[in-house]
């Protein structure tokens, strides 16, 4: 039961279309739109009517007619990355999307093309066509971070509806998606109009792949690729990279991003909770980096090599990033050579 993806404009007419179009009922659908912290109170359910321009007002058709909506809320969500309150209102968000396929629902994400990094440094999923609508509309003024975070969840939870139960279960909003999966059908936040049936999800599962799931979407663990030396790594390595201003800081930017800034809460909600071991180790080497105590890339390179000769967790992330970086440094020690050759 993969993610559902639908573009152009929405309302209540085309939105029950395109659940025929895709043999879903759209009873059994959830719409998700760019909210607020409203749609997150204490009395919002699958079926509260949300308020809002922009997709919010579609929502509100949506809502009105008797199916489910919920929203990641993007309005006021600017100090997201250090607020506490906005974390916890986000993190909740992404939980009722795990709790909704955990109940059944079909999850419809409203997207647009992937045409510019304004909003979005990357699309989803391994072609990276689309991505969500939001920002961009009423609201205009963007918040990369909190966009970043929204993809990486979105492709993560696309993978969780695809995976077994046994790697389901590594995925931190896993007992969301249980409390849905064992929710009462009478229980306040399915109301009013819960899926009558749990049997039916399967069935509806099933019928969802015979043509309904969008290739467009089918996704791989990179979310997009770029090769460096005939080996391929995310996309989002050579993104990181580029943004450094010399070669010693574009290595330092994987670095902080492989520890998410030094915030475990961060590593949480980006599904690092127990696959990044070398966090200590990583945190040293940028303090080095800071305090002039290694000074080139080739510096840190060595430290890498203390690190991979003393490692007992070889399938760690991190081992993945510093590849890329001496990938990158070959090229670069190559093109140094190719360049001096020319001018002699």
């Amino acid at each position: 039961m993969p993610l559902y993806l639908i573009d152009g404009q929405i309302n209540i007419e085309n939105y029950k279309q395109y659940c025929q179009n895709h043999k879903i009922k759209p009873e059994n659908a959830v719409f998700i739109f760019p909210g607020n912290a409203s749609h997150h109170t204490k009395e919002s359910t699958l079926f509260s009517i949300k308020s809002g321009g922009g997709l919010a007002r579609a929502a509100a058709q949506i809502g009105r007619e008797g199916y489910a909506t919920l929203s990641l809320p993007t309005t006021n969500m600017e100090k997201w990355e250090k607020d506490k309150k906005q974390q916890e209102i986000v993190q909740t968000a992404i939980a009722d999307l795990y709790r909704a396929a955990g109940a059944g629902y079909h999850i419809i994400l409203p997207v647009r093309f992937h045409e510019n990094e304004d909003y979005f440094d990357e699309g989803l999923g391994a072609e990276q066509l689309y991505e969500p609508n939001f920002w961009g509309g009423i609201q205009s003024v963007p918040n990369l971070l909190l966009a970043r975070h929204y993809l990486e969840q979105l492709n993560l939870l696309n993978e969780f509806l695809d995976q077994d139960e046994d790697k389901q279960k590594e995925n931190p909003f896993f007992q969301a998606y249980q409390d849905g999966k064992d929710m009462d059908p009478n229980h306040p936040w399915l109301q009013s109009h819960p899926l009558k049936m749990r049997g039916d999800t399967k069935e509806s599962t099933s019928n969802s792949n015979a043509g309904a799931e969008l290739s467009l979407f089918s996704i791989d663990k990179n979310a997009g690729a770029t090769e460096v030396s005939n080996q391929t790594f995310p996309l989002s390595y050579e993104k990181l990279y580029q943004r450094g201003q010399n070669s010693l800081d574009s290595a330092r930017q994987l670095l902080v991003d492989y520890t998410k800034n030094d915030s475990s809460f961060l590593r949480l909600l980006h599904g690092h909770w127990n696959d990044r071991h070398y966090v200590k180790e990583v945190n040293e080497l940028v303090k080095k980096i800071d305090d002039m105590q290694i000074t080139t890339l080739d510096d840190l390179i060595s430290a890498f090599d203390n690190i991979q000769a003393n490692s007992e967790h070889t399938s760690d992330p991190l081992f993945r990033r510093i590849q890329f970086i001496k990938n990158h440094r070959e090229e670069e020690q190559k093109s140094q050579f190719d360049l001096n050759n020319d001018l002699s």
